[in-house]
């Protein structure tokens, strides 16, 4: 049994905070569910608490965001539809069968949804669940399952459309001006690092904190650019170059943490720069300085200027020099890339973008984001056994509210699925659900036999959603007002004939909770995890991955496996927090990215160097993949194994080859492969023993 714990569940509900733009955000989607609920009414439409509930289920303050859920909510239901009548119409007659093909097909859909970490997962979820709702309560009666259907995409189409237009048209908050906020403020960040970095005097500036922020600040870029093609911003139309960009901007990242590790070595050093390179360097702060408006065409000065400064650079040792080198490098690369995501950022803002000139992803248009089939695949066993019980239960017991318990089930293995541990997350549901129990008893037993019309009726339900709504303006709040707002109108199921059941009212409120004490239950076996084992999960990963870039094995190209890199580190990030014993050994992340992107360009190198040296690069690149193939698997590595002298050794002897391109870029690869490991290992000899994760 549930307990509502009472003064927690206060203090969330007194936490609205009734100000301008939460009330305007609850006064919109009110107006938007009560005109889905008077036109469902006057339609005579079978079940008019679907278009209601469909308003705070897609609904969101920013108007594009609305729109694009709503279009995958309308396609997932088109698609959930076409397969429950699929599957009734072959299989009604043997209902094990169409039980197990329904749990599949919810277990399938929940699978895909999660591979797919963009604002599209959304509709396959959604083709999962709404096949189980559609078929569950047709099975006695299955020549209805065409007109439920039809029933349930016409009220979910309504509600769309409603809160659509209502977004749209009152007070639009478009996501546009969001997006050139962040876009603006990720550029300065850049800026301020890299003068921050190249500054005289600073001592050891540590950039690697703002970096991190930078890097959760850019990520959410990829996800809210796609909502832009449903809303008329300025920006409408933009969302591939706009991916384009963040993909660049994400690059800048591990350049910056370069310049700053080899310019501080240099300093620790006390070598004195060279006047030339004294003047270049404060005219690139000056440059910076400026807004990220400045006189893109300076880039190529500097350039120019970089080169001329390396033709001159010898240091007292071969490795020094090459790390001077390395650090003009990477500079160089900096102020390229940036002065590219400004021009690109300038072009976008006025709409002449040409995609050619900038890549997009892979040459296949991907994107690189990190999926984890594991986890998935559990979720998606999870769901289809939660649903594969309910249905036996059902069966067995031949209750009459069966039918919504199992497409319940079906809903709460799919909703919350994406969380590391959805589990307190869904008891959160059900006590709010039962919550909403509370509104729906007073309604039904003292407020509704006193109302005529439609008119009170709305008067009589603003109180309550007009409070809600205003708390669901904030995302910490969804869990306690969306349970509330959704179940609310479901369990009221106003219609045009109304009648007084209570206790189809209970049983059906009771089928809805146990719809979800059943999946939380099975995901507590089967799928649920700690913040600290899905952080373990990505540095696993990460590590597998290290491993066969050492090896040759990582099929893509180096900036696939940057840009997937970091898109773990920032999952990473979220759950660190949670998992303090697993700082030290995300301590190193950032430099084990760098360290799989040199591997990566040095493999396509190798042939370019002779013999000798491909066999002292090969012994190198081995000692790496043995080490992080251990780690991977989960067994104790040897941290000599990150011995750099090799890499070195590998530096010097480049250096007195004839120069080529290729041979320049091995040498600037092993100088980067040796500052790595050198961090590496020290931060691992440094760090605790890791502790066991099962």
């Amino acid at each position: 049994m549930v307990l509502i714990q009472g003064p927690l569940m206060l203090k969330a509900m007194l936490s609205a905070h009734f100000a301008r733009d939460n009330m305007i955000f609850a006064i919109k989607m009110f107006i938007a569910s009560m005109l889905a609920l008077y036109i469902s009414l006057a339609m005579s439409l079978e079940r008019p608490a679907w278009a209601m509930a469909t308003v705070y289920i897609v609904a969101n303050p920013l108007s594009g965001a609305v729109a694009s859920k709503g279009i995958f909510r309308i396609l997932g239901t088109v698609a959930g539809g076409a397969m429950a009548i699929a599957i009734v119409t072959t299989l009604v007659n043997s209902p094990e069968l169409m039980s197990l093909a329904m749990a599949c097909w919810v277990g399938f859909c929940l699978f895909v949804s999660l591979q797919d970490r963009t604002p599209r997962s959304y509709f396959f979820m959604l083709s999962g669940y709404t096949a189980a709702i559609i078929a569950f309560p047709v099975v006695d009666n299955p020549q209805q399952v065409f007109i439920t259907a039809v029933a349930r995409m016409e009220e979910i189409i309504l509600g769309i459309v409603c809160v659509t237009l209502v977004s749209h048209l009152i007070f639009p908050r478009h996501i546009g001006p969001v997006l050139a906020g962040r876009i603006d403020g990720a550029l300065a960040t850049l800026s301020k690092a890299a003068r921050d970095i190249l500054a005289p005097h600073k001592g050891d500036i540590s950039v690697v904190e703002d970096v991190k922020r930078l890097a959760a600040s850019i990520s959410e870029l990829h996800g809210l650019a796609i909502h832009l093609n449903y809303e008329p911003s300025s920006l409408r139309g933009m969302t591939r170059p706009l991916q384009a960009l963040q993909h660049q901007m994400v690059l800048l990242l591990p350049v910056l943490l370069e310049i700053n590790d080899r310019i501080n070595q240099l300093r620790s050093l006390e070598l004195k720069a060279p006047q030339p390179l004294r003047e270049l360097l404060d005219d690139i702060l000056q440059w910076l300085e400026s807004s990220h408006r400045r006189d893109l065409t300076r880039s190529a000065e500097f350039i120019r200027r970089i080169s001329a400064v390396e033709q001159e650079c010898v240091r007292e040792t071969p490795w020094l020099t090459a790390m001077e080198l390395s650090a003009l490098t990477a500079l160089r690369t900096f102020i390229e890339r940036y002065a590219q995501c400004c021009q690109m950022w300038m072009d976008i803002r006025s709409g002449n973008i040409d995609m050619d000139r900038y890549p997009l992803g892979d040459s296949k248009g991907r994107f690189d984001l990190h999926r984890d089939r594991g986890a998935a695949m559990r979720s998606g066993v999870a769901a289809l056994i939660s649903v594969g019980l309910a249905c036996a239960f059902w069966y067995v017991s031949a209750w009459n509210m069966g039918s919504t318990f199992a497409m319940m089930a079906a809903v709460g293995s799919s909703i919350l699925a994406s969380m590391d541990n959805p589990v307190p997350a869904m008891l959160s549901f059900v006590r709010y659900t039962v919550a909403s129990l509370f509104f729906v008893f007073i309604y039904v037993c003292g407020v509704f036999p006193a109302i005529d019309g439609f008119p009170l009726l709305v008067l009589a339900l603003a109180p309550v959603y007009l409070w809600f709504g205003s708390m669901l303006f904030n995302p910490a709040n969804t869990l306690t007002a969306l349970p509330i707002l959704v179940n609310t109108a479901m369990l009221l199921n106003i219609t045009n004939n109304e009648t007084l059941d209570m206790a189809a009212l209970a049983n059906s409120a009771a089928a809805m909770v146990l719809g979800f004490l059943l999946p939380a239950l099975v995901i507590s076996f089967i799928s649920a995890m700690t913040a600290e084992h899905s952080a373990w999960r990505l540095l696993r990963h990460s590590w597998r991955d290290l491993a066969e870039a050492a090896r040759g094995e990582h099929l893509y190209s180096a900036e696939h496996f940057t840009r997937t890199m970091l898109d773990r580190i920032g999952l990473l990030s979220a759950r660190l927090a949670s998992a303090p014993r697993l700082t030290a050994s995300a301590q190193t992340i950032w430099g084990e990215s760098a360290l799989g992107t040199r591997l990566t360009i040095l493999q396509r190198l190798h042939p370019e160097l002779p013999p000798m040296m491909q066999g002292q690069l090969q012994r190198l690149q081995g000692n790496i993949h043995d080490y992080y193939a251990a780690k991977g698997e989960g067994r104790k590595a040897d941290p000599r194994l990150l011995d750099g002298s090799l890499a070195e050794h590998l530096v010097e002897q480049l250096l007195q080859l004839p120069a080529t391109s290729s041979r320049r870029q091995a040498m600037l690869m092993l100088v980067g492969v040796k500052r790595c490991l050198a961090l590496i290992q020290q931060a691992e000899l440094n760090s605790q023993a890791a502790p066991t994760v099962v």
